[in-house]
């Protein structure tokens, strides 16, 4: 598992995308040296060991680290429908529309890709520091700083 997670790491998208039954969640990988799987719960640990996030293995459907390319043009659309809405508070999305959710870096760089269906919650607060990002879904986009 540890080479798995060191894989991941290397990769562009620094993110470990987790969803369980109660939504997805986002962890960043710049802050996690292994995870352990024991007694039903898997541990993202720090290099000290500390807990970064703990996930019931049970409620675990999908872990993944997108490492596509990121974005090539920005093109603003007047009229898109929002697919999701965003609480600055909880630094958190809900999808609104079964729809691919995406995260890219200001310099286009893709972070963050996910398939979310309608009604899902994704937690982003382990993204603070990232900056300026464009958060997108269909044609719905918007910009947040982090």
């Amino acid at each position: 598992m540890s080479l798995a997670l060191a894989a991941m790491g290397a990769s562009a998208a620094n993110y470990l995308h987790i969803k369980t039954d109660s939504g997805w969640e986002v962890l960043d990988l710049d802050r996690v040296d292994r995870l352990v799987f024991a007694g039903g719960v898997m541990n993202a640990q720090d290099a000290s060991g500390n807990s970064v996030g703990s996930y019931s293995q049970a409620a675990l459907e999908q872990l993944y680290v997108d490492d596509k390319a990121g974005v090539a043009d920005v093109q603003a659309e007047s009229k898109a429908k929002a697919t999701f809405t965003f609480d600055a508070a909880t630094m958190s999305a809900r999808m609104l529309a079964d729809a691919k959710f995406e995260i890219y870096g200001f310099d286009g760089s893709l972070l963050v890709a996910i398939p979310a269906k309608a009604g899902e919650e994704i937690s982003l607060g382990a993204m603070r520091g990232a900056g300026v990002v464009i958060v997108k879904s269909g044609d719905y986009v918007i910009k947040v700083a982090f």
